[in-house]
């Protein structure tokens, strides 16, 4: 492909499993990202793509993730600023990720965060990859923030779904952004703080994000996940489904714009 190919995978909590699909697609089809972004569950299948993981190394792992694998209850949830830790989300990807440097992938990648000190943006471009992904996927309330540089960070959803303006930055000629929660849950019962939490995020990204200016990419793809809730991790094989079938859609206006 002549055209530099940047993609943004989007926030979604669960359904980032379709990601994972959108990826298989891409695989398939020859179609391989110069240059990557992420944000929060995004922010995941996006450290994995400049890794160079596949599409199956991914998804056989997924395919194992149980709840009790990220959720570990704060017993001081004031003082710890959220009602979980975080510190199994960190070990997870630690184990997953190893030890590594943003500067040190194989192709650029960063992920977007929100600073709870300044309501601002920040953009990962170095420093260690497992702390910028939690720090990406910390949903307020629920993940404990944290804390690098003086800044206090949350999910990056909170601002901006699909990082397409930091995909630009890191010189994307042709912008993909692959957006898993285009089309909101509403319809879930709200019965505790989780939910308040949840629903709060759900309800700020679509009355906020989505009209973001230069947030639009050249590519938008959006599997149909509409009937999906992002916090339950029920229906992964449906998401990954999805997932690819929307990637493969997108092959061919991919492979035009890239010419």
């Amino acid at each position: 492909m002549a055209k530099k190919l940047g993609i943004a995978f989007g926030s979604g909590a669960s359904k980032g499993i379709a990601h994972i699909g959108v990826m298989k697609a891409f695989e398939e089809n020859g179609i391989k990202a110069d240059m990557v972004t992420g944000c929060s569950s995004g922010s995941i299948a996006a450290a994995c793509y400049a890794l160079g993981k596949t599409h199956d190394w991914i998804y056989a792992r997924i395919k194992r993730l149980k709840k009790e694998d990220l959720l570990d209850i704060s017993i001081n949830f004031i003082k710890n600023k959220a009602l979980m830790k975080s510190q199994k989300m960190q070990r997870m990807l630690e184990k997953y990720f190893g030890k590594v440097d943003i500067t040190d992938l194989k192709i650029p990648f960063s992920c977007i965060a929100c600073d709870l000190i300044t309501g601002k943006l920040h953009e990962f471009t170095h420093g260690d990859l497992a702390t910028a992904v939690r720090a990406s996927c910390s949903i307020p309330l629920v993940f404990s923030p944290v804390e690098v540089d003086g800044k206090l960070l949350c999910d990056g959803g909170v601002l901006q779904r699909t990082p397409v303006k930091t995909l630009k930055k890191l010189g994307a000629e042709v912008t993909v952004a692959i957006d898993v929660n285009c089309d909101a849950y509403i319809d879930a019962p709200v019965k505790n703080l989780f939910d308040i939490a949840f629903k709060t995020i759900d309800i700020m990204d679509h009355s906020v994000n989505r009209s973001s200016p230069g947030t639009r990419a050249d590519v938008v793809i959006e599997p149909d996940l509409k009937n999906v809730n992002q916090y339950k991790l029920d229906d992964k094989e449906f998401i990954f489904e999805q997932g690819y079938k929307a990637g493969v859609k997108a092959v061919e206006k991919i492979k035009f714009l890239c010419e």
